[in-house]
């Protein structure tokens, strides 16, 4: 969650609760660090809160995959494979002496983009409840 997702007052509200951009927590509701999340919801309101953080997940959702001309995401492009799921099935399928280092790079990516998906899916059924 950067300054850029968001008003004045969340920007206010980040800067106050841990710099100009906060991390996302793989595990923490809404994915972000519990600490982080109690800080930002003295300084606004939910809404705000809520509407900020659907935002600029969707914005790192979007610059982690975004649509090309060719349906490539930059992901994908830089490991020269036309779409993210099969970036990765070629990482995992890739015969190297390093497959353990493989491995542990595939998980930590799909870790990462699962965590800003999950971020989009919670902060989504949030606003609608």
């Amino acid at each position: 969650l950067g300054t850029s997702a968001g008003s004045n007052d969340i920007a206010t509200a980040v800067a106050a609760c841990g710099g100009s951009r906060l991390p996302l927590d793989q595990t923490a509701p809404w994915a972000l660090h519990g600490a982080t999340l109690t800080c930002l919801q003295e300084k606004t309101n939910r809404c705000t809160l809520l509407e900020a953080l659907r935002t600029g997940c969707r914005q790192l959702s979007r610059r982690l995959a975004p649509p090309q001309s060719d349906g490539a995401s930059y992901l994908s492009r830089a490991m020269g494979r036309p779409e993210p799921t099969v970036a990765l099935a070629a990482l995992n399928d890739r015969q190297s002496s390093q497959q353990a280092m493989d491995a542990a790079l595939s998980h930590a990516l799909r870790r990462e983009l699962q965590t800003v998906e999950r971020c989009i899916t919670e902060v989504q059924t949030e606003l609608e409840a």
